[in-house]
């Protein structure tokens, strides 16, 4: 978990989340991921680049995970144009709402029907077998330029 700076009794637009860097819980999640994943097959080389994204430390909540999307769909070859909305939407109404997927409390998260995880080769697979749905950094990791391969062979079309 990233802590970020709370306003109290104030609803911040996601924009304007801001970071809080009072501890090093960046310093944390580096060596934790580092922990998890240095013995993957492909940690080394993606890990110069993507520790990068956490020392340059943004201010926003928002900037950090924007650059964290980048870094990913730039590793799996993803040519994608995106915008931003320029209001919040509650109910989009001509698209799936993705963000229930993964919508922090858990009786609100609903499990995305489009996408069954196809297996792959995991750090501890031999210890705890295959944890379909841990991260992109997972699965990065482990399969490097594989991983989009697997990403599409999970997708229901």
């Amino acid at each position: 978990m990233i802590p970020v700076k709370k306003l109290h009794g104030e609803k911040t637009p996601i924009n304007d989340v801001e970071i809080d860097y009072t501890s090093n819980w960046h310093k944390i999640h580096l060596k934790s991921i580092q922990s998890a994943y240095q013995t993957s097959p492909f940690y080394e080389y993606y890990a110069d680049e993507f520790n990068a994204l956490y020392i340059e430390m943004p201010g926003r909540l928002f900037e950090l995970n924007l650059r964290f999307l980048e870094y990913i769909l730039k590793q799996l070859s993803v040519k994608t144009r995106f915008q931003m909305t320029e209001a919040f939407e509650k109910m989009p109404a001509d698209r799936y709402d993705y963000r229930l997927c993964i919508h922090p409390k858990l009786r609100l998260n609903k499990p995305d029907e489009t996408f069954t995880p196809v297996p792959y080769q995991q750090v501890f697979k031999e210890r705890y077998g295959f944890l379909p749905n841990l991260s992109i950094i997972d699965l990065l990791f482990n399969e490097g330029p594989n991983a989009l391969q697997i990403l599409k062979l999970s997708c229901k079309a």
